[in-house]
């Protein structure tokens, strides 16, 4: 699928006459990192709110508490007990903790379009509102897009994504994964939906999302072990891993055979499990309005 080179903002697109979405786009974030897809795209819906509503709306929350390895291998025991105390008063300092916190994720995965405008709409309670625009056949998929689209409101989207490059495809679910679309213009002939994924803006085939949002039905419990992934020996005899976070067969696989990578599961950590569950649905964000399942999120 293509992905806009890093010169190329999604600037560039607002030239085509049949542009419809946003027209301000927030410099792209961190690479998400773990199993945290849906806060990832929820964090980058709510920058944009802040952005455009700058001097109405407080900053948002960041999708978790460390975006990087460097601080989250820097955390000390301290540093957490501090953010466990203070989440029990009701002091959050990501969309992740507080979705933990309030029994909505194990580890950070969300199934649920209904759980995660409730992060949207309560982790910074007055701030966020929204709701979840359901979507019943392809037709209606294309239709609320363009809908909320055309009223510069970003969408979250959950469909199948292709593990190497974000393709939708259709794999019952098991390839969930959520993204905030921002435009839809024609590329070759065809309506493409411009969307934030990965730290970086990519563009696909609005009809690809329709059919692969649609065909998600696979509901499953997902297990998850914590690994310490590593380039090389030499880097596990320093103890220097270049990703430590949960993990599901899959992921590891990945990095194991694709990028050659050496993974070490920490076996003094529990096995974490979430459950997976889709509805065809999608979420989109706006002002005084949010949403997700096919919907809209949005600042007060």
């Amino acid at each position: 699928m293509p992905k806009l080179a890093p010169s190329n903002t999604p600037d560039i697109l607002l030239k085509l006459t049949d542009y419809v979405g946003i027209n301000l786009f927030p410099p792209a974030q961190l690479q998400q990192r773990g199993p945290s897809c849906g806060f990832s795209a929820l964090a980058y819906t709510l920058e944009y709110w802040h952005e455009k509503l700058k001097l109405t709306v407080p900053p948002p929350l960041p999708a978790r508490t460390q975006m990087s390895m460097d601080g989250a291998l820097a955390q000390t025991r301290e540093d957490k007990e501090t953010k466990r105390k203070n989440a029990a008063k009701g002091e959050f300092v990501s969309l992740r903790q507080f979705a933990k916190f309030n029994a909505l994720t194990v580890v950070g995965s969300v199934f649920s379009a209904e759980n995660l405008l409730r992060v949207a709409t309560h982790a910074q309670p007055g701030v966020y509102e929204g709701l979840v625009d359901t979507v019943a056949n392809v037709d209606e998929f294309a239709a609320r897009i363009l809908f909320w689209l055309g009223q510069g409101v970003p969408v979250i989207v959950p469909y199948d994504a292709d593990e190497t490059d974000s393709e939708p495809i259709e794999n019952t679910g098991l390839s969930a994964h959520w993204v905030t679309v921002l435009g839809c213009c024609s590329v070759g002939g065809a309506k493409q939906l411009l969307y934030f994924n990965w730290g970086a803006f990519y563009y696909a085939p609005l009809a690809k999302f329709a059919l692969s949002n649609l065909q998600l039905r696979n509901n499953k419990h997902v297990p998850f072990r914590k690994y310490e992934v590593y380039r090389d020996s030499a880097a596990i005899a320093t103890r220097t891993p270049i990703i430590r976070d949960y993990m599901t067969a899959e992921t590891v696989k990945l990095y194991q055979e694709k990028h050659k990578l050496i993974c070490v599961e920490m076996v003094d950590k529990e096995v974490r499990t979430d459950r997976q569950y889709n509805d065809p649905a999608t979420a989109s964000s706006s002002s005084s309005s949010s949403s997700v399942s096919s919907a809209a999120i949005g600042a007060l």
